[in-house]
């Protein structure tokens, strides 16, 4: 059994009864190496939270662990500000270091400007040529700009989701300085995802830098963005292929009529 990776191990002895045991380190010996990435290939995003982190640790960062490079998409989950969180910032490089295919990074109710110890860095110099989507969903955030700034970290980024982001009292956190001319690109960018008060800041990102975008996904649009959502979409209509508004998918002939 010892050349089986240790992910698989409980698995294999809980299936197993007593008489396929005796053979088990033949099939091990021939069948593992030639099947692990068909089975590694679908894992389910990999989410770190308080909860997880130290099962996260021993799949990941066990003596034997073989799984890392076959992670493909990787959740933070539940991670505040706080002294809690230390540990996780600390034992990050040793969660992701062997991570060569994360194409998927989510941050789910994570102040991500506030990651201690360089950790948002860290995750970028990882990621930089392998990610091709970013998920914040229910995180803080405190400028536009530094969305934008964590978006064009990755080169590469085909796919943004922006689900219900909080933006703080920017009277809590100083004045904001002037905002940059002409404001940085994300060339790859090619599907958004909205739902929140984001939506127009998002669009008029989008407007200034000529982004070619070929799927809109929007959350229920308000009065006061009807009007930088509608021209946003008629500046799109020769690119756009799919376009949802509310969780209603709208047929091609509407948009490209726009």
């Amino acid at each position: 059994m010892s050349a089986l990776p240790q992910e698989l191990y409980d698995i294999v002895i809980s299936l197993c009864d007593r008489r396929s045991l005796a053979s088990c380190s033949l099939v091990c010996r021939n069948w593992v190496p030639c099947s692990r990435m068909g089975h590694f290939s679908n894992l389910r995003p990999l989410t770190i939270s308080p909860s997880s982190l130290q099962e996260v640790l021993l799949l990941v960062d066990g003596p034997v662990s073989t799984i890392s490079p076959y992670i493909k998409s990787l959740i933070l989950k539940d991670w505040d500000v706080g002294s809690s969180s230390q540990s996780f910032y600390a034992a990050l490089p040793r969660i992701t270091g062997r991570m060569t295919a994360v194409e998927s990074l989510a941050f789910h109710a994570v102040d991500w400007e506030e990651m201690a110890d360089g950790a948002l860095n860290f995750l970028v110099f990882y990621f930089k040529n392998t990610l091709k989507s970013l998920e914040l969903r229910d995180s803080p955030y405190r400028t536009f700009d530094g969305l934008v700034d964590l978006t064009c970290s990755f080169p590469f980024l085909e796919k943004l989701s922006l689900h219900r982001l909080v933006a703080f009292n920017r009277s809590e956190h100083g004045t904001l300085g002037p905002r940059r001319s002409p404001p940085p690109s994300a060339p790859q960018l090619r599907s958004i995802y909205a739902f929140g008060s984001i939506k127009r800041d998002l669009v008029r990102w989008i407007m200034k830098t000529n982004l070619d975008i070929e799927e809109v996904t929007f959350g229920p649009i308000l009065p006061r963005e009807a009007r930088v959502v509608g021209k946003f979409l008629g500046a799109l209509k020769n690119n756009l292929k799919h376009l949802t508004l509310s969780g209603e998918s709208i047929p091609s002939e509407f948009f490209l009529a726009l």
